[in-house]
């Protein structure tokens, strides 16, 4: 659990970092910036989980694991940007909103990543 929690809070670390950097030095479109720094820390978040949480191995199933990775991200990104778009009415930034869809999203892709994917991979 310790090196989940570990991998979503770099993942996060990631996250914020590159909405700040879209948000506030390009002045890129906030859902755009969220849509981007989304993609990158799900593509480190899927790696350490893969690599170093539940497995330490690559597996012959890589390219099946990340298959069925995709339909969690596309749906924790629908989230996400559900999430991000009624705070940001009240809040008038998206940071708040990134927060609580990271936590949502987080806890749900603990229960696949555990339940689901790396299932077999345990040693």
């Amino acid at each position: 659990m310790f090196l989940f929690l570990l991998s979503a809070g770099i993942s996060g670390v990631i996250y914020f970092g590159l909405l700040y950097v879209c948000r506030n030095i390009f002045t890129v479109n906030p859902y755009v910036s969220v849509s981007i720094a989304y993609c990158a820390s799900m593509a480190f978040y899927f790696v350490t989980n893969k690599l170093v949480v539940f497995s330490k191995i690559v597996s012959s199933n890589v390219w099946l694991e990340l298959i069925g990775f995709l339909p969690l991200a596309l749906f924790n990104y629908i989230v996400t940007l559900i999430i991000v778009a009624l705070l940001r009415r009240y809040t008038h930034e998206e940071y708040s909103g990134s927060v609580v869809a990271g936590i949502v999203t987080t806890a749900m892709a603990y229960l696949v990543f555990d339940k689901l994917l790396f299932k077999n991979n345990r040693h």
